[in-house]
Parts: structure tokens; C-alpha cells; sequence
């Protein structure tokens, strides 16, 4: 939604946010390739749908669909026209409602407007989603489309964008113009999106400034290295040849180009494919490890015994969607000796807190009394890395409360 609008770098910071949470399958390749496509960058936007498509699953054949559409009249949604449409826009008739045009780099923007209604492109009807297909395929590289807009029939002239016809990386050139301390700041914020594991929105920044500064050499170091990072070994081997026209008398930088460059060419196209799966679905990410140990810290008892306090320790597993299991073991100033397990999902609130919440079972090795509680309560993570928490719990056993307070660490 922030794409279409036009807010790229945001969206993609949700992106790299949601991926470093959820690494497996395609969805945040299939989703980066369409904003960089709404970006108006046409190299990167192919090269993560294939990413996408090499994953499999729902969101690669979606991008796969995506990748064999060779025209378009721009960047827009469209419907074949229905009984609610008729009415709506007063129209009688077949045709492909445009619902909204997005915002993008004028090249790809058309003359159409939400609520158009297309009957005929190049004077071939158009009255479903693949008669409308079947005529950009037959088209030239400009169009004539009948239109239908308010109430009345127009004829538009659009261009028909062919995919191979996108921008690619800007030849190098002089820019005539240093830097602007704002760039230098973007570069600096770039390299430390880099840093963080934030491939996507790095990439973003960096082939903003590219197409802004075509022979600032800098660039194409950080950008050939965020792409290698996603995965994106045609872009990075396209950056580090631009690299090298710009670094014409840096010997020593050249060097470091050529050096990268015979690196990628000698991988073998097997070898790429293995690596592209090993980054982007398990290095990659920032997901937390499996396996936890907490100590209870404190655990107060309120029943018909009174007050009564003690320590607690848990072991467990985080599976995927935060899923939390975990074997319970501690001492009782009442009970004695407690065994028990417990299931709980944590609900991340934001990255530095989760609501907890689930069921558990709890024995007393001593008084035989045996039974099991709900539980809820929250974490707050201690360290971006989510390695360490502070735990505080409440469960109910019968018609006992009990308070746990504890440290969690994850391995």
C-alpha cells in the first residue's frame, strides 16, 4: 500500500522488517520485485520476481505471471467490466475498468485515469483481461485505445512499454556536480541499512543516488554488495562493470572490481542457485534461534495455604509464527518440587515487546496435585538481536494466581 503510493523506501523497510521475521518462501522477493517495478526500476524489479519464482510456492507463480506479461500501457489495476461497474460508471457494455493508476517515474506514467473503462485497443476489442493481453501482444510501440470516460467515448494515444525496453543501470557519465551533503547522508544511511541486514531498502537508496550520480564510484561498491547479499548475482556482476568505467584511474579500486567480478563469473550456475536459497531463506534473515533457557527469577503463589514463593526454570523451543514450547521445572515453599509444560504464542506488540499467551500443566512431584492453568502475560527483549528477555507471566491454577518473573535467553 505505501509502494503504490509512492512511499518506496518506507514500504521497503517493512519488507526487510518482515522478511528478517519470516525468511522462508518467496513473498518478500515477489513484493520488493513489484515496488522496485513501480520504482521504475525494471533490471532489479525482474531479477527478485525470478528470486521469487526460484522459491515456488503461492507468491512464485504469481511473479511468474508477472514476468511473462512482455507489454503494458503502465502501471495500473485493472477488472473486466461486471453488472456493478456498468452501473457505477453508467456504461453498457464489455470492456477493462482501469481501478487505479499509480504514482512512478513519468516514462512509465499513461494518460489513463481511475474509473476508464477500455473497449478496444489498436482497434481490436477488449472485452475480458485476455482479449485485452492478446491485443497489447499484436501492438506496435504506440496505440490508439477507445475509451470510455465520463459518459462519453474518447480515443487515448499511449505508449506500449515493453519489458526489455525498461531502464537499466545509467551509463556512466560525468555528473558535473559534487555530491550534495543530503547524498552523502543517504550514502551513510544506505551503508548502515547494509549493515543491519536491510538488503532491500539498502539496494533501494543506492540506485537512487546511482541513476542521481553515474560516476560516483562509491556507489556501485555498496550496491554490488547488497545485491550479492539478496541474492541478485546478475545486478551485482552489472554493477561491478559499471564500476570498473568509473574507477578509470583508481587502479587499486579497479583491482578490487575485477577481483569481484571473475569471483562471480566462475560460479557455476548450480552453485548460484544453492547460495541464492542459503541467504534468502536462512542467513538472511535475523530470526531468532530455536532453543531458550529461562530462570525464574521469583514465583509467588496466592491459595489456600497463603503466600508462598519460589524459584522456576524453563526450557524450550521457539518454532515458526512464534510458537513458544517449553518443560517447566521448579520448587515451591508450599508444593515442593513442580514439573509442568507449557504452550504460548507470542504476539509481538512492536520488536522490543511481544503479549504472551497459552496454556499450561503443572504437577507436584511431593502432593501428588496436578492440574492445568491459562496463561498470559508479556516480554520485553532486551537487545536487537531478540537474544535476551525479561519474562513476566501470570497463571492460574484451580484458584491460585501465580506470578512468574524471569530471564529468558536464546540460543
Amino acid at each position: 500500500a505505501l509502494a503504490l503510493a509512492g512511499y518506496y523506501e518506507p514500504a521497503m523497510l517493512y519488507l526487510d522488517s518482515s522478511h528478517a521475521r519470516y525468511p522462508a518462501g518467496g513473498a518478500a522477493y515477489y513484493y520488493a520485485g513489484m515496488i522496485y517495478l513501480f520504482s521504475g526500476y525494471q533490471d532489479l524489479s525482474e531479477s527478485f520476481l525470478k528470486i521469487a519464482v526460484l522459491c515456488g510456492g503461492v507468491y512464485g507463480g504469481m511473479a511468474d505471471r508477472v514476468l511473462n506479461e512482455e507489454k503494458s500501457l503502465g502501471i495500473f489495476s485493472s477488472a473486466a467490466v461486471d453488472n456493478n461497474f456498468s452501473k457505477a460508471l453508467d456504461y453498457d457494455g464489455d470492456g477493462i475498468v482501469v481501478l487505479n493508476t499509480y504514482p512512478g517515474p513519468e516514462k512509465y506514467r499513461s494518460e489513463f485515469k481511475n474509473g476508464d473503462i477500455i473497449t478496444a485497443v489498436g482497434g481490436m476489442p477488449t472485452g475480458d483481461l485476455d482479449a485485452f493481453e492478446a491485443a497489447l501482444s499484436r501492438a506496435g510501440n504506440r496505440i490508439t485505445a477507445d475509451v470510455w470516460r465520463n459518459r462519453k467515448k474518447i480515443s487515448i494515444g499511449a505508449d506500449v512499454i515493453r519489458r526489455g525496453a525498461m531502464k537499466d543501470l545509467p551509463e556512466p557519465r560525468a555528473s558535473g556536480k559534487e555530491p550534495s551533503k543530503q547524498d552523502k547522508d543517504l550514502l551513510i544511511r544506505a551503508l548502515t541499512l547494509l549493515s543491519e541486514n536491510k538488503v532491500l531498502t539498502s539496494i533501494l537508496i543506492y540506485r537512487q543516488l546511482i541513476e542521481k550520480y553515474p560516476d560516483w564510484t562509491v556507489l556501485y561498491l555498496g550496491y554490488s554488495m547488497a545485491l550479492e547479499k539478496a541474492g541478485s548475482f546478475r545486478d551485482a556482476q552489472r554493477a561491478i562493470e559499471q564500476g570498473i568505467k568509473t574507477a578509470e584511474n583508481d587502479n587499486e579500486t579497479k583491482e578490487q572490481f575485477k577481483s569481484k567480478l571473475r569471483e562471480l563469473k566462475n560460479m557455476a550456475a548450480a552453485e548460484r542457485t544453492d547460495w541464492i536459497l542459503s541467504q534468502t531463506l536462512v542467513s538472511f534473515s535475523g530470526e531468532n534461534p530455536n532453543f531458550y533457557l529461562g530462570f525464574g527469577g521469583a514465583k509467588l503463589s496466592l491459595g489456600g495455604a497463603g503466600l508462598s514463593g519460589g524459584l522456576n526454570a524453563r526450557f524450550g523451543a521457539l518454532f515458526d509464527f512464534n510458537l513458544d514450547l517449553s518443560l517447566d521445572a521448579g520448587y515451591d515453599t508450599s508444593t515442593g518440587v513442580l514439573l509442568g509444560a507449557s504452550v504460548m504464542q507470542r504476539l509481538f506488540m512492536w520488536d522490543s515487546a511481544s503479549f504472551n499467551i497459552g496454556l499450561g500443566f503443572t504437577y507436584a512431584v511431593t502432593t501428588a496435585i496436578k492440574g492445568f492453568n491459562f496463561i498470559m502475560g508479556f516480554s520485553l527483549y532486551l537487545d536487537t538481536n531478540r537474544s535476551n528477555s525479561l519474562d513476566c507471566l501470570l497463571s492460574t491454577t484451580g484458584e491460585t494466581p501465580n506470578i512468574y518473573i524471569g530471564m529468558t535467553n536464546f540460543y
